[in-house]
Formats: structure tokens, C-alpha cells, sequence
């Protein structure tokens, strides 16, 4: 459509200090909010923000000084003058729009290319270990990474109950109110993977795939004791949006990170 832009956002897991990161770590004030120029001369406008006490939001516009021809084209006189622009200007045309949910501990980006641009800023500011991971592609990739298992957590809706897995019957009416809407199971746990572990993880995502509406997430350590996740539903989406530009052609950070709000919570 003219005058609207798609985003599409994918999905990766951020760690501070090995940890995946939590609400805890974003104490958002004024030095989050830098403007600067980097090693490549780049100029960065970066604002960060805490949206609905849950997410953590980070919008940089940016550019570059050059290249900056001599002459443009002028449109109505079809003919070639000088451009106007100084050599110690630059036009921010370029957006960069990332959001770490601390609930489900995912993060949104929306260019993957920029993911050492925001473990450098993030370190700069906190003076930590950055490090953004992609997010595991299937369950044995996953299993054969872990070396202890210290969470597993299952949700699903009440069509459940109507399917053939048998896991959940005896909550269905656990209070005495008929069946919920929708629950969710979390278990935590200290102990090392072992291949009955591996089986149990294998049955809850076999029982995933059955019940379309659930969602498996597992957490663990491996070898370096560096915090792993796994939750399928996520790594299987990318989320895209779709904005109105303004009259210069650019999107509004709010009504884009409104909206990408808008859709993980419509997806969960």
C-alpha cells in the first residue's frame, strides 16, 4: 500500500552477564538517551523507554554525512544544482526499532544486521556483558546444548481439555469452578539432563504440536553454565507490522512499538 511500510520483526534471546536479561536491568533514564557519531561517522539519535512496565524499547534514527554528491537532481526542472547539504550534515533517514519483552524474556528486532550495534550501546551504557543469541531451531538442538535443566513451563487454552493429551485432565476442574479459559504450568527445577529429561521435554512438545493454542518453554544452562531458552512457538514467528508513513516518509516510533505491542499480546 502507498504511504504505509511493513517491519518485520524476528526474534532472539538477550543475555546481560550470561543471564537472560529481566526488567530489572533497564533502569531507563537520561544517559539512555544518547546522541552520537561512531567509528563509522555514522550519527545516531537513540531513545530508550519502559512501555507498560513490561517492555523495554530502544529506537535509534541514524545516518551518515556520506556520501554527499556535489549536485542533486532538482524533480520539477528535471535539471541538476547544488545540493544544499553541508558536509557537516546528515540526513537520519534510517530506523532501528527493537523491543525486550521481560515477561517472556524474547527480544524484537526489526534489522538483525544492527544486533552488535545494540550489544555495544547496551554496553556502554551498563558497563556489562551483552550478548544477543539467535533462538534454537528445534528441541534436540536444543536438549543436546543443555547442561542442567532449571525450568520447564507449559501454556495452553481450554481446547485442551477437548483433545486427546491427557497430561492436564486432573486440572481441569482443579478448583471446583469448571475448566479455565486457559493456565499455565511452571516448574522449576535443579537437576542434570538426563535422556529420561529429554524424553519428558519430547512428550510436552510432541503434545504442543497437538494443541495448537499451547506454548513449551524450557530453560537451562549448558557446559559454560550461560542460560539457555527454548520455546518453539516463538522461534517458528516473525511478527510484522504494518504502519503509516508520515510526510517524511518515516514511521512513528510510538505507533510502531504500539502496535508490535499490540501483536505479542493478541499471539500469546
Amino acid at each position: 500500500m502507498e504511504g504505509y511500510k511493513d517491519l518485520t520483526f524476528s526474534t532472539f534471546q538477550l543475555f546481560i552477564n550470561e543471564c537472560l536479561a529481566e526488567l530489572k536491568n533497564f533502569n531507563v533514564n537520561d544517559k539512555w538517551n544518547q546522541n552520537f557519531s561512531d567509528e563509522n561517522q555514522i550519527i545516531h539519535n537513540v531513545i530508550c523507554k519502559i512501555m507498560n512496565e513490561r517492555y523495554f524499547t530502544l529506537y535509534d534514527n541514524f545516518g551518515s554525512p556520506n556520501p554527499r554528491p556535489n549536485h542533486i537532481f532538482d524533480i520539477p526542472t528535471k535539471t541538476k544544482i547544488v545540493n544544499p547539504r553541508k558536509n557537516s550534515q546528515a540526513e537520519l533517514k534510517n530506523q532501528l526499532f527493537c523491543l525486550y519483552d521481560t515477561n517472556t524474556k524474547i527480544l524484537y528486532l526489526n534489522n538483525s544486521q544492527k544486533k552488535s550495534f545494540i550489544c555495544k550501546y547496551l554496553d556502554n551504557i551498563l558497563s556489562q556483558e551483552i550478548i544477543i543469541k539467535n533462538i534454537y531451531k528445534n528441541i534436540d538442538e536444543f536438549v543436546n546444548t543443555l547442561k542442567s535443566l532449571d525450568e520447564i513451563k507449559f501454556t495452553a487454552h481450554r481446547d485442551i481439555f477437548s483433545s486427546q493429551i491427557n497430561s492436564f485432565k486432573n486440572i481441569k476442574d482443579l478448583f471446583g469452578i469448571d475448566e479455565p479459559e486457559s493456565f499455565t504450568i511452571s516448574a522449576k527445577y535443579k537437576l542434570s539432563v538426563h535422556e529420561n529429561i529429554k524424553r519428558t521435554i519430547e512428550k510436552f512438545k510432541n503434545e504442543q504440536i497437538q494443541a495448537p493454542n499451547s506454548c513449551l518453554t524450557c530453560i537451562g544452562k549448558d557446559d559454560h553454565g550461560i542460560e539457555q531458552i527454548f520455546n518453539e512457538n516463538t522461534f517458528s514467528k516473525t511478527i510484522s507490522v504494518i504502519l503509516a508513513q508520515n510526510e517524511e516518509k518515516l514511521l512513528n516510533p510510538k505507533s510502531v512499538f504500539e502496535e508490535l505491542i499490540r501483536k505479542i499480546e493478541s499471539n500469546a
